[in-house]
């Protein structure tokens, strides 16, 4: 996204990547030279594959949770479904290659939180990002100091169904967050499963969730920073919204952030919107092209994830 990195210049955004196997996710690594990630992967094949990345700041090889403790985390044939929960393999067993939860070691993991890990280093984090198998919502409890602080927004796989036991669902995160300030704006991508193959049907199983503080609500954060990090701070949440597509609050944040920004932040951010709006239109031609030919096919023009 050449209008974003454009827009971005050498800004860099922090970003907590918790949960971190395999990298960035696809938006992020399109400005990549932009990011400053702090990164949590406590699964050792998933931690020795992230050491060389340019983007990354820090690597902690540690769990997280609500509190300091030890638990064990249960290695899965397939590590991206590892947990410290058990997977709830009676609703599990009804899909197809349910055999890639099956827990084939432990390993005991030591607990820390995030306002442990980062607080107190003084870093600077804009966005956070978590998908940890169901212990998102006790992760975001250890982290109550960070989230008060000017977080943007953050990204977390939300599951409508248990796939472990005793796994908070979507409206227990939505709820906690909302009392935090966070809104719920999108969800980034849905996961359907089939019975018997995965596909772009079947019942919503889980997802990727977007929350973010209003401009409006960001706008008051901003009045208590300093004249330099308010502007950074606005500039990022400029640039974050425009990474997920939502060009609607551009407009928004030109004209509650104005009196943060520079005349030349604000006729950059109005070229940026400019660009998206173009993408957009050619992207929407293209959607409803495909919308036509597939619709009589009974296809919905959907995201498929698949863990």
């Amino acid at each position: 996204m050449q209008a974003l990195r454009t827009y971005l210049g050498q800004l860099k955004i922090g970003l907590i990547d918790i949960g971190a196997l395999g990298g960035l996710e696809p938006r992020w690594r399109t400005i990549n030279s932009n990011i400053r990630a702090f990164l949590f992967e406590p699964d050792e094949r998933s931690y020795r594959e992230l050491k060389s990345a340019d983007y990354v700041e820090k690597i902690f090889p540690i769990g997280l949770g609500s509190k300091e403790n030890n638990r064990t985390l249960n290695l899965c044939r397939k590590p991206g479904v590892s947990s410290l929960l058990i997977p709830r393999h009676t609703f599990l067993s009804k899909f197809a290659n349910s055999k890639r939860f099956e827990i084939i070691g432990k390993e005991p993991v030591k607990l820390s939180t995030l306002d442990r890990c980062l607080m107190a280093r003084e870093v600077e984090c804009d966005f956070i990002k978590i998908d940890t198998q169901g212990t998102e919502l006790d992760i975001l409890k250890g982290g109550m100091a960070l989230l008060d602080s000017p977080i943007i927004g953050l990204e977390l796989e939300v599951e409508f169904i248990q796939l472990y036991e005793e796994q908070p669902l979507f409206g227990d995160v939505c709820s906690f967050l909302q009392s935090k300030g966070y809104e719920f704006f999108d969800f980034v991508n849905i996961c359907r499963w089939e019975r018997k193959k995965f596909t772009l049907f079947g019942q919503a199983v889980f997802g990727d969730g977007l929350f973010l503080r209003t401009p409006e609500a960001f706008k008051n954060i901003l009045a208590d920073l300093s004249t330099d990090a308010a502007r950074s701070k606005a500039q990022k949440y400029i640039a974050i919204a425009a990474l997920y597509g939502h060009i609607d609050l551009l407009p928004v944040c030109i004209k509650e952030f104005r009196q943060y920004l520079k005349v030349a932040d604000l006729k950059a951010a109005e070229n940026l919107h400019t660009a998206l709006l173009r993408r957009r239109s050619i992207t929407s031609f293209i959607l409803r092209i495909t919308n036509r030919i597939l619709r009589p096919l009974g296809v919905r023009t959907i995201v498929l994830k698949y863990t």
